[in-house]
């Protein structure tokens, strides 16, 4: 007869007794995507531009530096509760395709620690382990995967918080293929809180289908091409001006 780990002991217990949004909400109760939509404006989570020349646009930085919205999670996910609510309800979305792959997920992985809490909820509610990619300037990919190994054939789940043009979502797959000593199995679909390429519909980035909870156009222009500021609009920092762009919100 096996004997079962402190760790093992531990997580049944966890797993048999707490309460998760799974004993409350089920796929049947469907929720709308402009709900989501009203949760992050209530949280001053998210924003966009309505084309009135009057008011300012966001200026990112860079050369890419105008855009016509703005993300930001973790002004949603810093509630614990609402995040294992959205994680609930990502994972109802994601269900069925794990469903017809006839796979159970081992890791669910994230390009930043920003999203670290909302990965760890979801990988809760279907018993994988956590993990996500780390700033590393020295690397080809601007990323490391140095922390956790994942084992030889084990299933992969990437999520993320916001996606865009994919470019982080592909820098991270990259980065653990790299670093990890196995060769992991991929799901070959991706799971978002929010999708805001600048045009849709847009389903797959670099062959991987995504499903969000929220998708959005959100446009991004260099200063010299930017319709807005060509319009009058100013371009302002999100950051430490978050009034200026919520007013109608708060």
């Amino acid at each position: 007869m096996s004997t079962s780990s402190f760790t093992e002991i531990v997580e049944s217990y966890v797993r048999r007794y707490s309460v998760n949004c799974r004993s409350f909400f089920t796929k049947d109760s469907k929720i709308e995507m402009s709900s989501f939509m009203d949760l992050f404006k209530e949280n001053h989570a998210i924003w966009s531009h309505d084309g009135d020349p009057n008011k300012p646009h966001v200026d990112l930085g860079g050369e890419v530096c105008c855009s016509d919205g703005y993300v930001d999670c973790l002004k949603v996910l810093n509630r614990p509760l609402i995040s294992e609510f959205l994680a609930c309800q990502l994972l109802f979305c994601l269900e069925d395709l794990f469903i017809y792959l006839h796979t159970k997920v081992d890791w669910v992985i994230c390009s930043s620690e920003k999203e670290i809490m909302f990965a760890g909820d979801l990988a809760r509610l279907i018993n994988a382990r956590v993990g996500f990619t780390e700033k590393d300037r020295e690397s080809d990919t601007g990323m490391k995967w140095d922390r956790w190994v994942i084992g030889s054939g084990e299933t992969v789940l990437q999520i993320e918080g916001v996606v865009g043009n994919g470019r982080n979502l592909n820098l991270a797959r990259r980065t653990v293929k790299r670093d990890n000593p196995f060769r992991a199995k991929w799901l070959p679909f991706v799971g978002a809180l929010v999708h805001c390429p600048s045009k849709l519909p847009f389903e797959e980035h670099n062959g991987m289908k995504l499903t969000a909870l929220i998708e959005l156009e959100i446009k991004k222009w260099s200063s010299k091409t930017c319709p807005l500021c060509k319009r009058g609009s100013k371009s302002i920092p999100f950051k430490g001006n978050e009034s200026i762009f919520l007013k109608e919100y708060i």
